[in-house]
């Protein structure tokens, strides 16, 4: 196993993991995920599998934009090199559907990576808000 390559993969998930979220593009978000997935978001814990997350996180379509920014991850490799467990800060813009409040959310994502055949997914997630502030509205023009 080649770790640097590992890393680089693994924050090339969580990067598209984002980029899909910004751009409703929930299929792509949920491709993240190994099939049976096991995720909780905020305290929700969701039923198994990669169908549940993507109900969940299609939730987004109701706003108007957002921007969902990521810090380096932190990597530990489990022997063997085909699991990992990652943890990984962000910050979330999330504009309401009026375009009126900005919420800005402090997140902490606490991840199982797997690698699948030349892929690697998240298989267990939980996503947690560290804090949340909400401010005047923006120009979406």
């Amino acid at each position: 196993m080649n770790i640097d390559a590992s890393r680089a993969e693994i924050a090339d998930v969580i990067a598209r993991y984002g980029r899909a979220l910004d751009d409703r593009d929930f299929e792509a978000a949920g491709a993240c995920f190994t099939e049976d997935a096991q995720a909780t978001f905020s305290g929700v814990v969701l039923s198994p599998g990669r169908a549940a997350i993507v109900a969940h996180v299609s939730g987004l379509a109701a706003l108007a934009a957002s921007t969902h920014l990521f810090g380096l991850p932190v990597i530990e490799f489990a022997a063997g090199g085909q699991t990992a467990r990652v943890e990984t800060s962000a910050v979330a813009f999330l504009a309401g559907a009026d375009g009126g409040t900005v919420r800005t959310r402090g997140l902490r994502y606490r991840d199982a990576f797997v690698r699948i055949g030349d892929d690697w997914l998240i298989r267990e997630r939980v996503h947690r808000v560290d804090w949340m502030t909400e401010g005047a509205s923006i120009d979406l023009t």
